[in-house]
């Protein structure tokens, strides 16, 4: 072995194997085999290697016998003992050889520390000098690492105890409920009891109205500190999501919204006036109540598909949870009839055809006239609306049909949005269907017509669409996809940069369009599915929005989109 010298290296070097590869350089010297790690991507020795180079200044290499499969991550790094294990005698020989040898495995252990400290989270050298001390044990126990508006660490309740306390917050105003219940029942009584005073009933009244004021501030308590908590906590873990899978944007988001995962939804201001269904993440049919944003599931796998937005209709079939034959008199125009189960609905009278579950059936009736559903085999629900496509199953009384009102999605609270430059990104799917109509998909917007960026769907020329308003005036439109979204339920991933008087469209990690504009001004109002006049609500899913207030480059917009 010839003399060892310790050059300026970091002790550590990663692979990722191209399925042939069979010989790995480290470029770092070892003293003994024992001291070199090999580990693949779960932390495993994967085995089955030899090395050579032990000893040698400018490292050595690992040689496989079989080639690491393609996409393995392979790390190879100094792993000596910390520790001194030789030491000099007294008044004995003084060797420069044994001299050297000890002071390099120390400068071979401070490199190795030196390693593992650049893995870890730390301060720059330049930022200011601050105390980064953690809090203490008991008090982060259960708890979430956050910065204070000073950079320091401090502690947030996670949302396992935010909905531990909620769940405690909502018994204890469910107690205090039911004691003003108690007490105005009381208080009732005394009132009408012949022989009750008038201080008694004071009193018990006295103590209804403090027991209500409880339960009052225990509902506050619920409904008041954990939507502001779980909307930081659900951003910042959105922002993880988008900062891992796309590291070369430093930036993260400034809002999101996962309607896959469900974050971001107490950014969100929900609108439809009852109640309307959507499947579960079982496949199962559930009813969603008023106001509440539907994140449906595919019915056959579970797979979630994203939030859910429809415009209003209405089924004209009466009971339509318990199918039966029944006969109708429709108007003219465009009727599509659905089903959920298995068998069919049969239409007879004046339009024929056949609707299933995987086929529902769309026909037109030039003037109105009387047609007849009869559900055979095991139809569990059935649906006629006018359109030309099939929405979620409606629920109907029994002398009756019913309307579902349209989903009305928002945020108005824009004070993060920075619109000097802004960057968004949805990824969405959406249902071909054939009809004249246009599909709004994003609007940002003065909370009118004024100043507005609108992307829509235009079915009658198929393409997708960016029109902008700037202080009334209209800057026209740009282009994508034209000539047809691809099919029901074909997914886009889009991507939209304004700002600074341009704008450019990416789809699917491509640029589409882009050109010069007058840039509009004082935005209140972020819209998702719907139009800044009502209406025109988009028809299929919204799975994941990002925003961030930055400028992305042509190479970031095509990675995120792509």
């Amino acid at each position: 072995m010839t003399e060892l010298t310790v050059p300026d290296t970091q002790p550590v070097v990663q692979y990722l194997a191209d399925g042939t590869q069979t010989v790995f350089t480290f470029p770092f010297p070892v003293t003994a085999a024992g001291d070199l790690a090999v580990r693949d991507g779960s932390g495993a020795d994967p085995g089955g290697y030899s090395i050579s180079g032990v000893g040698e200044s400018d490292g050595g290499t690992v040689t496989f016998a079989s080639p690491p499969a393609a996409g393995t991550r392979l790390t190879l790094y100094r792993d000596m003992p910390v520790a001194r294990t030789g030491d000099f005698t007294a008044a004995g020989d003084f060797r420069a050889s044994a001299l050297n040898a000890d002071l390099d495995h120390l400068a071979m252990m401070v490199q190795q520390v030196e390693a593992a400290a650049r893995r870890a989270i730390r301060r720059a050298p330049h930022d200011a000098a601050d105390d980064l001390v953690l809090p203490d044990k008991a008090s982060r126990a259960d708890t979430v690492l956050a910065f204070d508006t000073e950079g320091r660490p401090e502690t947030l309740p996670d949302l396992r105890t935010l909905a531990e306390q909620a769940g405690t917050d909502a018994s204890t105003a469910s107690t205090a409920a039911d004691t003003a219940q108690s007490a105005a029942n009381t208080a009732q009584s005394a009132a009408d009891s012949a022989g009750a005073s008038a201080a008694d009933a004071s009193g018990s009244a006295a103590s209804a109205s403090d027991a209500a004021q409880t339960a009052q501030d225990a509902a506050d308590s619920v409904t008041g500190t954990m939507p502001g908590e779980r909307r930081r906590i659900d951003l910042a873990v959105q922002q993880v999501r988008w900062g891992l899978a796309f590291p070369g944007i430093a930036v993260p988001p400034a809002w999101a919204f996962d309607g896959l995962l469900g974050l971001g939804l107490d950014a969100l201001r929900v609108t439809r006036a009852g109640a309307a269904t959507y499947r579960d993440a079982r496949g199962e049919r559930v009813t969603a109540g008023p106001d509440t944003l539907r994140l449906d599931h595919d019915p056959a796998t579970g797979e979630p598909l994203g939030a859910l937005i429809e415009a209003e209709r209405t089924n004209v079939l009466h009971d339509s949870f318990n199918p039966a034959t029944q006969t109708r008199t429709l108007n003219a125009g465009v009727h599509t009839v659905a089903m959920a189960g298995t068998g069919q609905v049969e239409i007879t009278g004046a339009a024929s055809g056949t609707a299933t579950a995987d086929a529902p059936f769309t026909f037109t009736l030039a003037s109105g006239g009387a047609v007849t559903f009869t559900p055979s085999g095991g139809v569990t629900a059935f649906q006629c609306e006018a359109g030309s496509d099939a929405t979620s199953l409606i629920e109907t009384p029994a002398d009756n049909g019913a309307t579902r009102a349209a989903d009305v999605v928002s945020a108005t609270d824009l004070a993060w949005f920075a619109p000097a430059h802004a960057t968004l990104v949805l990824a969405v799917d959406y249902p071909d269907v054939p009809t004249d109509e246009g599909s709004r998909l994003f609007s940002l917007d003065d909370g009118g017509d004024a100043n507005r960026h609108t992307l829509y769907w235009a079915e009658w020329a198929q393409k997708l669409s960016w029109y902008t308003k700037a202080a009334g005036s209209g800057q026209g439109s740009i282009s994508g996809l034209t000539g047809g979204w691809g099919g029901d339920g074909v997914r886009h991933t889009l991507g939209l940069r304004l700002g600074g008087g341009e704008r450019t469209l990416y789809v699917d990690g491509s640029a589409h369009a882009a050109d010069s504009i007058t840039d509009p001004s004082g935005f209140t109002m972020l819209r998702l599915g719907n139009h800044h006049s009502g209406g025109e609500q988009w028809r299929g899913h919204i799975r994941r929005v990002a925003v961030w207030n930055a400028k992305l480059s042509d190479s970031q917009l095509a990675a995120v989109t792509g």
